[in-house]
C-alpha cells in the first residue's frame, strides 16, 4: 500500500512526535472547520450532478453512471483538493498521481512505478507549500509549512511525504466509504428508504 510508503512521517511514528505532527494540521480538522466545508461540498456534489445529466445515453436511451468512478473517486478526491489549497487546474492531476499511486494496476503501472508517482506528489507538494510559505492561506498545506514542531518548522523531506499522506488519506477512505455505502443502501432498500425519508 503507497499509503505506507511514506517511512518517517507520521504513519510510522509513535507518540509523543506523532502527536506532536498531527498537531501541525489538527487545526484544519476541527468541528467548525469541517462545517465550514458544507457549503463547497454542496457546490462540489451539485457539480458531480450536473455533469452526469450531461452524460450521453446509451442504446437503451440511458446514461449509464458507474457510482464508483463518476461519484466516489471525484468527490472527495475534489474535497481534499480544496481542503490541501490545490488549484483547480492541477486538480485533475493530482486526481490522477493518487490515483496511480493507490491502484497502480488499474493505471497499467506496477510496483515499480511506485517511486515516481510518489516523487511526483512529494514534488507537487513541495512546490506547493513553498508558495503559501510566502503567501500563506487558509487550507491545509499552509497550516504544513507554518506550523512547527518543538519551535521548529518542519523541514522539506518531511512537507512532501506529509502532503502526500493527507492526499491519499483524503481519497481512499473516504472514496471507500461512499462506495461501500452505496452497496449497502443497494443491498438493503428499507433502509436507503428510511433514509431519503
Amino acid at each position: 500500500n503507497s499509503v505506507n510508503a511514506a517511512e518517517g512521517t507520521i504513519i510510522s511514528m509513535d507518540p509523543p512526535l506523532h502527536t506532536l505532527m498531527r498537531k501541525v494540521v489538527n487545526k484544519g480538522f476541527t468541528p467548525r472547520q469541517v462545517r465550514a466545508l458544507a457549503p463547497a461540498v454542496n457546490r462540489r456534489v451539485d457539480g458531480i450532478i450536473e455533469r452526469l445529466r450531461d452524460k450521453p445515453t446509451g442504446p437503451d436511451g440511458k446514461a449509464h453512471i458507474d457510482f464508483v468512478a463518476d461519484v466516489a473517486v471525484r468527490l472527495p478526491a475534489a474535497v481534499i483538493c480544496d481542503m490541501m489549497g490545490i488549484p483547480e487546474e492541477d486538480q485533475d492531476l493530482m486526481v490522477d498521481l493518487t490515483g496511480k499511486s493507490l491502484t497502480p494496476g488499474e493505471y497499467g503501472l506496477t510496483r515499480h512505478d511506485i517511486p515516481r508517482v510518489v516523487a511526483e506528489i512529494d514534488n507537487y507538494g513541495l512546490a506547493l507549500g513553498q508558495e503559501r510559505l510566502a503567501d500563506p492561506t487558509d487550507d491545509l498545506t499552509s497550516l504544513l509549512v507554518t506550523g512547527q514542531i518543538a519551535d521548529q518548522p518542519l523541514a522539506a523531506d518531511q512537507v512532501g511525504p506529509f502532503f502526500r499522506l493527507l492526499m491519499l488519506g483524503g481519497n481512499e477512505t473516504t472514496r471507500n466509504a461512499l462506495s461501500h455505502g452505496m452497496l449497502a443502501l443497494t443491498e438493503w432498500p428499507e433502509e436507503r428508504q428510511r433514509w431519503i425519508e
